[in-house]
């Protein structure tokens, strides 16, 4: 299987609506990403926030959002895939997708996750190759722990998504779907202190994903974070800035499977 080679239903420009949000959809993404605090998965704790209600992992919002609008389950990465996070999404909601761009032609779409008239996200995806030669290598700030990728991944994955997107077609055997990387590398990236400021929480703002090649259940894979930036904002100085790149890497044969701009909020301690 080619990377970049998608399989798809034709969508015309419009909206889709999702269905709402489902415990499991807090739950299982936890295998990769992590644990996600209270605020997703306690009821009562929740319940006391300034939400009033858990919230989805923006990443799963936007894995959710793609599963719909592609019919596809990540049987192959898009070439690039970028993604700002721009405000949370409750379990007390459904959600729509507005579609623009025709990706019929494999040259890519434009789509925004809402709530009535609230953005939850947006992003694009680009199909076809692209050329990868001016990619970073640069020495890595922080290394993060590495995580093998599982027959049992592939059966979990397969289980949330076959209930929360029912429509969407499954990848093939043996290869690990596409959206599981981008939930994996969240996951890896918590596990490692890069950021050099003094902080607390660490919120995902806006990522641009470039997809190398698939990967294959069995591979073993961390992540090579180089920080850009970082700062404390000028208008709010409680918050912060981290930007850098985030190589995903297979310790298989140190191959670049993926590369990652990232763009993260922090509240400052």
């Amino acid at each position: 299987m080619n990377v970049n080679t998608l399989n798809h239903r034709a969508i015309d420009p419009g909206e889709t609506t999702m269905p709402q949000i489902q415990s499991l959809d807090l739950i299982v993404p936890e295998a990769w990403e992590g644990p996600s605090g209270e605020i997703h998965v306690n009821v009562i704790s929740a319940a006391t926030s300034s939400y009033g209600a858990p919230i989805v992992s923006g990443i799963t919002s936007m894995i959710l959002a793609v599963a719909e609008l592609l019919d596809d389950g990540g049987a192959a990465p898009p070439a690039e895939l970028t993604w700002s996070f721009d405000d949370a999404l409750l379990t007390s909601e459904r959600f729509s997708v507005d579609v623009s761009g025709d990706i019929a032609d494999a040259a890519g779409m434009a789509f925004a996750v809402r709530v009535g008239e609230r953005r939850i996200g947006q992003g694009t995806m680009r199909f076809g190759a692209l050329d990868l030669a001016d990619e970073l290598h640069q020495p890595p700030t922080a290394l993060s722990p590495g995580r093998t990728l599982l027959d049992g991944d592939r059966e979990l994955y397969d289980w949330w998504l076959s209930r929360s997107c029912p429509q969407a077609s499954p990848a093939p055997s043996g290869v690990v779907p596409w959206p599981m990387l981008v939930s994996l590398a969240g996951g890896l990236i918590s596990k490692v202190e890069f950021v050099g400021i003094d902080h607390d929480d660490l919120l995902n703002r806006a990522m641009v994903w470039r997809f190398h090649r698939p990967v294959a259940l069995g591979d073993t894979l961390r992540c090579h974070i180089t920080t850009t930036t970082e700062r404390i904002s000028k208008s709010r100085p409680d918050m912060g800035v981290w930007t850098g790149a985030v190589l995903l890497v297979s310790q298989r044969d140190d191959d670049v499977v993926a590369t990652v701009q990232w763009t993260l909020m922090f509240t400052a301690a």
